[in-house]
């Protein structure tokens, strides 16, 4: 009997770990609730927790070829599986929004070792597996714990690898 109630406390907290997008759909006049989208025509929202895991603006400091260093203000943002990196370090001038998405389980073991602390959560550039030269690890913004427990982000980069700040959004 004691398997029984080991096994389905497993399952419970299993479940509270999965991160799916749940969508709220009206179907026949019903709500129901979708691991998948609504049929076309139909009203629908997602859950609220397909906001992108890091979101928010963030400052790093990228190596300039004359002029020292310099800062970069990157934005990340998005929902429901569709999320965006910007440059917005100078607004109307920064580059193309770059398609991100949430690290893997793998990605993030890989990033917990190569950089040398927890990493918890990432959002990373979309890049299609036929690109030559991958980087050791994907592109983008990882964040996670110190030694300390202190919450730490690090942008890695084509150019710029290193530290990166929350800051208020422009």
């Amino acid at each position: 009997m004691a398997s029984k109630k080991t096994l389905a406390l497993i399952c419970l907290l299993a479940s509270g770990a999965a991160h799916a997008e749940i969508y709220r759909c009206v179907i026949d006049g019903l709500t129901t609730f979708r691991d998948r989208p609504c049929p076309p025509g139909e009203p629908q929202s997602t859950s609220p927790t397909t906001k992108a895991p890091i979101d928010g603006c963030f400052s790093l400091e990228i190596p300039g070829w004359e002029s020292g260093r310099s800062t970069a203000l990157m934005r990340i943002a998005g929902s429901a599986g569709h999320y965006t990196m910007t440059e917005v370090t100078k607004p109307g001038q920064g580059s193309p929004p770059l398609p991100m998405r949430r690290a893997t389980s793998g990605e993030l073991r890989d990033a917990t070792r190569l950089l040398e602390f927890e990493v918890s959560d990432a959002m990373v550039v979309v890049v299609p597996a036929s690109t030559p030269n991958q980087p050791a690890l994907p592109i983008g913004l990882y964040k996670g714990r110190d030694a300390y427990r202190d919450i730490k982000y690090f942008f890695f980069g084509f150019i710029a690898n290193g530290p990166a700040k929350p800051v208020a959004c422009p």
